[in-house]
Order: structure tokens, then sequence, then C-alpha cells
């Protein structure tokens, strides 16, 4: 029994470091709108945005408050 959790905690611990960072190539900034009812196209969701963008793929993320 310990056996075996000792393996599976060493397949865990390298499966979680196994991944690289790669730096982006791009940072893309926008402000994203969404009309929920559009009767009260006054009314939207705002969303400030960013996507990071490299060679393997991309990267979405929200930072507005």
């Amino acid at each position: 029994m310990k056996y075996s959790l000792s393996i599976l905690l060493s397949v865990a611990t390298q499966l979680l470091f196994a991944q690289e960072r790669t730096p982006a190539i791009a940072k893309v900034h926008y402000e994203f709108k969404h009309v929920n009812d559009s009767t009260q196209r006054d009314q939207f969701l705002r969303d400030e945005t960013v996507v990071y963008l490299n060679q393997q793929g991309s990267y979405y993320t929200s930072y507005s408050s």
C-alpha cells in the first residue's frame, strides 16, 4: 500500500511540473461588451480582458474589477 502511494505521488509530482512556460509573443488588450437584452442596448456587461499568444497556444484572462 505504501509502495503504490509513493509511486502515485511521484507520478503526480512529475505531471504537475511537466509543462514549461513559454514566453508570450503577443499580448492583446481589449474591452468586451455583451448585451443581455437586445431591447435595452444601453445596459450591457463590460469586461476588460487580455489575451497572451505564443507558438503553442493562447491564454485569456479578465482583469477588470
